[in-house]
């Protein structure tokens, strides 16, 4: 109904999905139907503690499961089949919850993606505490940055995978994803590899969330991004308004996004 409507004022509208992330209860459907889908911490958990800690941590999906991976295409498939109004997919939570493996919230132990990972670096598990066992050899032999890379890869992976459904199945729909403006951050916490999915036109827009106060700083942040944008769209996602901040201050920042050659602006929450 909302993008129906929307299209009779001719407003676009994407579709904003959120991949992975599925919520903060765990006696939701999809957590109940299949438990085997569930992204585990190091600690053996669900609920990943450094994001939505008033609910009790945050669920996601395992990036590096092939069948939860399958079960987010076909959704995405259907979607744009049955309301071909939408004009494209917003790719959010596109990555692994934010984490940081010297402070013990690593997450991706699950039996697919460690299994993946071991063979890869010709490693054996204790069976009988294999996340224990995995998180202390990654440590021990300095395997961080290999596992970094084996996470990032699947969340490319699946980018790619996104956007080859689209050119095949839904031609000139739009992929779209909001993403940090400090790209070692986004790798190294989150696991998105942003720069290889300009690069290789996976994505056709990307809002970063330049979530500053001031605007020497949002130009400096849109004009790094830009950079890297090839044929990419770039709209300035702006937090001015969530900030509490003037409208002066919100005129300043999209002038600041215009100059750093940025096509638009996105209000993050209004």
């Amino acid at each position: 109904a909302f993008a129906t409507e929307a299209d009779k004022r001719g407003i676009r509208v994407q579709a904003w999905v959120q991949d992975f992330y599925i919520g903060y209860e765990e006696d939701a459907e999809l957590v109940k139907a299949h438990p085997d889908w569930i992204l585990i911490n190091q600690q053996g958990g669900v609920r990943h503690m450094t994001e939505g800690h008033g609910f009790g941590g945050y669920i996601f999906l395992d990036p590096a499961n092939p069948e939860a991976k399958s079960f987010l295409k076909n959704l995405y498939d259907e979607l744009l089949t049955k309301i071909p109004v939408i004009t494209g997919l917003n790719l959010d939570y596109i990555r692994y919850p934010i984490s940081e493996f010297e402070e013990d919230t690593d997450t991706g132990y699950t039996e697919i993606c460690m299994s993946e990972f071991a063979i890869k670096q010709g490693l054996l598990l204790d069976e009988k505490n294999p996340r224990e066992d995995l998180h202390r050899q990654i440590k021990e032999k300095e395997l961080l940055p290999q596992w970094t890379a084996h996470r990032a890869y699947h969340i490319t992976a699946f980018v790619r995978d996104i956007c080859e459904m689209l050119q095949e199945k839904h031609p000139g729909k739009l992929i779209s994803t909001a993403v940090f403006p400090e790209l070692d951050v986004s790798y190294n916490k989150k696991k998105q590899t942003i720069s290889v999915w300009l690069e290789k036109g996976y994505i056709d827009m990307v809002t970063p969330m330049v979530y500053f106060y001031e605007a020497p700083k949002v130009f400096e942040a849109v004009q790094k991004i830009k950079s890297m944008c090839y044929s990419a769209y770039c709209y300035t996602g702006l937090y001015t308004t969530y900030h509490g901040q003037s409208v002066n201050d919100l005129s300043e920042h999209i002038a600041a996004s215009e100059c750093a050659g940025a096509e638009g602006f996105v209000l993050f929450d209004s």
